[in-house]
């Protein structure tokens, strides 16, 4: 009875001010910000959700994992350790851990990995290109050929290696 005439006594003063509180069944409380019109939920376990006029939707657990849907049905995940996953509505996966090393998964297949000190990305027939954050390139076909480039963009290695890592052929070699 005494957690009943509190309920009572606190939707009675915020009925007076500028925000409006509500109770369901499942003991959730419910707060409507008029001005921002944001509802904001709060679970018994520690969940909140704040739902946007936009459509958008975070929910905060109780494990500092905290999510946000926006409105195109993109997700942000962000862990409590620090980590990140992002699901975009075109099935693009962008995962980023605490060390700032992205992973980005695009629909086509390919894969881009994001480090300090390079930038790769991945093709499904087995090609990678590598950008040096010194400007060095390197390019490694599925084929075995590896082209190679120094930081002005001059080609300095053109070879074809054979699955032991061999030269076959030099394509700078005239």
């Amino acid at each position: 009875r005494k957690r009943e005439r509190e309920r009572k006594r606190e939707n009675r003063e915020t009925k007076k001010g500028k925000n409006r509180k509500g109770l369901l069944h499942t003991f959730r409380n419910i707060y409507k910000f008029k001005k921002d019109n944001i509802i904001q939920i709060q679970s018994p376990n520690g969940t909140e959700k704040l739902i946007f006029p936009s459509g958008q939707q975070e929910t905060k657990y109780s494990d500092g994992k905290i999510e946000i849907v926006y409105p195109d049905k993109s997700t942000k995940i962000t862990y409590s350790n620090g980590e990140e996953k992002c699901l975009y509505s075109d099935g693009t996966v962008v995962t980023t851990d605490i060390s700032g090393q992205k992973l980005i998964l695009l629909p086509n297949g390919q894969k881009e990995i994001h480090t300090t000190a390079f930038k790769r990305r991945e093709y499904p027939d087995g090609t990678s290109k590598t950008v040096f954050n010194d400007g060095r390139q390197e390019t490694i076909h599925a084929n075995g050929r590896v082209r190679k480039k120094d930081p002005s963009g001059k080609l300095i290695a053109d070879v074809l290696l054979d699955v032991h890592g061999n030269v076959i052929t030099n394509y700078l070699v005239k």
